[in-house]
C-alpha cells in the first residue's frame, strides 16, 4: 500500500480482539492494555502476519486501545469504522505511534 492515512507516514489499522479474550482473565481491555503478556502475544501474531506480506505492507507499530468499538460510536450499523470519530477519540494513541523513533 503506497498511500497514507490522514497524512501519516505509514498506514494503520484497527482491530478489536473481542471481549471473550479478556473475560477469561476477568479483566477489561483497559485493564490489560499495558500487560506484557498481552503485548507479547499481540506482537507474535503480528510477526506471523508480517511474514505473509511484503515489507511495505507490514505492521510496524501497534497500540492496544482501552475499549471495544461499539455500534453507534466507533462503528456504523453495518460495522464499518467511523474513521473521523476513531481518529478524534484515539488521537493521543495514534499520535504516540507516529512519535516513536523509526524501526
Amino acid at each position: 500500500m503506497d498511500e497514507t492515512v490522514c497524512g501519516a507516514p505509514f498506514a494503520w489499522a484497527a482491530r478489536d480482539p473481542g471481549r471473550e479474550l479478556f473475560a477469561v482473565r476477568g479483566a477489561t481491555v483497559g485493564d490489560l492494555r499495558d500487560d506484557e503478556d498481552l503485548r507479547a502475544a499481540v506482537s507474535e501474531a503480528i510477526d506471523r502476519a508480517n511474514a505473509l506480506v511484503s515489507q511495505a505492507e507490514t505492521i510496524k507499530r501497534f497500540a492496544i486501545l482501552p475499549g471495544s468499538f461499539e455500534v453507534g460510536a466507533e462503528l456504523t450499523p453495518t460495522l464499518k469504522i467511523r474513521r473521523k470519530y476513531v481518529l478524534d477519540k484515539y488521537a493521543g494513541d495514534i499520535d504516540a505511534l507516529y512519535a516513536m523513533p523509526r524501526m
